[in-house]
């Protein structure tokens, strides 16, 4: 049922977009299983809105912490981000931000954890310490694990090296 919600909620060649029906099928799904991957799906079609999708936060925070609860990496990862960056609606939180792509790697070796952390580490923003060394570190197993392109041009970017300003 999840996947079928994503591939409306996405729209697909052969299946037209349609997030109203993605929304409740995502519903369906926690209700029926608790999935975590559902939880944190539906969220992200809640915060965009539109084509009956109700817009708002409380609902999508609760959801992406459910996930999180849940033990669910790709939502720790998430979050993260939108945490760190105060977008969406949702509150600035950068010691948690910290925290979520850390416990994404711990329990599931997650790639763009990896990266989100060790972006963190090396700009050493907002009260966030810098360390460059568990940077690289974290550049590095995001490149032998994942492939990550991402991580791949912030190592061979000239500008890490001296160090970034926020």
């Amino acid at each position: 049922m999840s996947n079928l919600a994503l591939l409306l909620q996405k729209g697909w060649e052969v299946m037209q977009k349609d997030l109203g029906l993605a929304v409740e099928l995502h519903s369906r799904a926690i209700d029926e299983g608790n999935s975590t991957h559902a939880m944190w799906c539906l969220a992200c079609v809640l915060l965009t809105g539109g084509d009956g999708a109700d817009k708002g936060t409380e609902r999508e925070l609760d959801l992406f912490n459910r996930a999180v609860d849940g033990g669910d990496v790709e939502a720790m990862s998430r979050l993260g981000v939108m945490l760190y960056d105060g977008t969406n609606g949702i509150e600035k939180d950068v010691e948690r931000a910290a925290e979520l792509p850390s416990r994404a790697i711990d329990e599931g070796d997650h790639v763009q954890a990896m990266v989100n952390l060790a972006v963190l580490l090396e700009e050493g923003c907002d009260g966030v310490q810098k360390d460059l060394d568990r940077a690289v570190d974290l550049y590095s197993r995001a490149i032998d694990k994942g492939k990550s392109i991402e991580a791949m041009r912030r190592l061979g970017d000239p500008a890490f090296e001296r160090g970034r300003r926020c």
